[in-house]
């Protein structure tokens, strides 16, 4: 199976007959969709089907846009993550999945110990992937306008720029650093980061830019909880996910 980047002015049928698939397969292929008419730039769409062979990929067969397989470092089964995160429906994990995968790849988290800290981490920031945004009133979160710490300099920055992703980023700066990164414009579609997609890709981005794998590797949880939370709150359940991976992957 393929994927693509959605780009601007982008439409799900312009995408599927530009890939010769229907509307109907092409929805089949991309569950995480609620709403087809509501697609963003910069957002992964599965492609139904196999990828075109040529001759260069007959001997180069590495693509940004494949899919990880079973044969890949960081493949992660919905069995596992709901091994994991025993909570978690498989119909739901099935939606996540390939965003794991994917974001891991990007991140390098391509090792038992860093995907077992990674997913611990992501497991509990998300309440068991219950939610992807800040929860809050407009009101409660209209007190962050104004938070020049957080760049939010225009009328409505508090609530745009709520905290959202796997790892939650907040504020309109963070909002910006991210989007560079990512080659996304999470400034005009904050929305974005709600989408498993983009959620995992920020969480990855996060652990990069905080040389999180050096810590996985070493088995320093703790630093890397202090480096995401600024703290130890939910220590026990963090380590709690964290012993589950550990133990479902063979990290030791």
């Amino acid at each position: 199976m393929r994927t693509y980047i959605v780009k601007s002015g982008d439409t799900l049928s312009g995408i599927a007959r530009r890939f010769g698939v229907t509307l109907t397969e092409l929805l089949r292929a991309n569950r995480q969709i609620v709403d087809p008419d509501r697609i963003f730039p910069g957002q992964r769409i599965n492609i139904p089907g196999d990828e075109p062979q040529t001759d260069q990929d007959q001997t180069d067969t590495s693509s940004v846009n494949r899919l990880p397989t079973a044969s890949d470092a960081a493949y992660l089964t919905v069995e596992q993550l709901i091994d994991i995160v025993p909570t978690l429906s498989p119909v739901k994990a099935s939606t996540l999945i390939d965003a794991i995968n994917q974001a891991m790849q990007e991140g390098n988290i391509t090792t038992p110990q860093r995907e077992a800290a990674f997913l611990a981490q992501i497991a509990h920031e998300t309440g068991g992937f219950q939610w992807f945004r800040e929860l809050g009133s407009e009101a409660y979160f209209q007190r962050y306008d104004g938070r020049v710490d957080l760049g939010n300099i225009r009328p409505g920055d508090g609530p745009r720029f709520r905290g959202r992703g796997f790892i939650q980023i907040t504020g309109r700066t963070n909002y910006e650093k991210a989007g560079a990164a990512l080659g996304l414009d999470l400034l005009n579609h904050p929305e974005l980061a709600e989408t498993p997609e983009v959620a995992a890709r920020i969480a990855a981005w996060f652990w990069q830019s905080r040389d999180l794998n050096t810590y996985a590797d070493r088995g320093d949880f703790i630093t890397i909880t202090r480096r995401i939370n600024g703290g130890l709150n939910g220590l026990a359940d963090r380590e709690a996910y964290y012993e589950r991976a550990k133990s479902v992957l063979g990290a030791g």
